[in-house]
């Protein structure tokens, strides 16, 4: 039995390969598997139409040229805020003993 009939793994599957993140063997898999039943074959180009139609509809954004180092400036922000929570805690800790 493939897992493709149940229906998480089906739907997992039809979104990596709108996204192109499968290989031509699981591809041809998934091909073999949907013209077996008009119920997954009509899933599946319903979501690929509406894929075409969100791509399509987006408009494409250069990314700021800083984009890195404001990355890596939040990650240090919640970094210290974390270690800050830490911190408290722990003299929280030590006062209630």
């Amino acid at each position: 039995m493939s897992k493709l009939n149940k229906l998480p793994v089906f739907k997992e599957t039809v979104y990596l390969i709108l996204d192109g993140e499968t290989s031509h063997h699981e591809e041809a898999e998934f091909m073999k598997f949907i013209a077996t039943s008009t119920w997954h074959r009509e899933y599946f180009e319903n979501e690929k139409q509406l894929h075409t139609l969100i791509k399509k509809s987006i408009e494409r954004q250069p990314a700021p040229f800083n984009l890195q180092e404001l990355i890596q400036g939040k990650l240090h922000e919640e970094r210290a805020a974390n270690k800050d929570m830490e911190h408290e805690s722990e003299k929280e800790k030590i006062r209630k003993s």
